[in-house]
């Protein structure tokens, strides 16, 4: 997972992904327009290497996590993050003077490295953010080898 240790890469990667992601969505979509007339909500995702875990951090706030629903595929080893965030006010006429808060359905796709343990993956919700933690299996772990010096 040495991509994520180059910042100029990281950005490269993250950009090729979202193009990818855009272009299969808009070539898979029945009415194209939809996507730019409803456009998904894509919530603020960090994805972190620390020596035994892979972490996934989501900003969700707002949601239940009853509606939130996290999937691993280990064929294609991709991790896929959905869920609907509910407007409370629908329903009510109401006027609003400004509106930034983006409701809907959303959903990620992380890729995740070969040499993670698939059955410890751990997920948990508090104040508005969902964190994922995956944890690498111990032979892909890093680790140091000491120096013996000869005298």
């Amino acid at each position: 997972m040495g991509t994520f240790r180059n910042p100029a890469r990281k950005s490269l990667m993250a950009l090729s992904t979202e193009m990818q992601r855009m272009l299969d969505e808009f070539l898979a979509c029945k009415n194209p327009m939809n996507i730019v007339l409803h456009p998904i909500w894509r919530p603020a995702t960090d994805v972190l290497e620390t020596e035994s875990h892979i972490v996934v951090k989501i900003d969700i706030a707002g949601m239940k996590e009853k509606d939130i629903t996290v999937t691993f595929h280990p064929k294609m080893f991709h991790l896929r993050i959905s869920g609907r965030r509910v407007e409370e006010c629908s329903g009510r006429k109401i006027a609003c003077s400004q509106m930034e808060i983006v409701y809907g359905a959303f959903q990620r796709h992380i890729e995740l490295p070969r040499g993670i343990d698939a059955n410890g993956i751990t997920r948990s919700y508090k104040d508005g953010f969902l964190e994922i933690l995956i944890p690498k299996e111990t032979s892909a772990r890093v680790r140091k080898v000491p120096i013996k010096v000869r005298e």
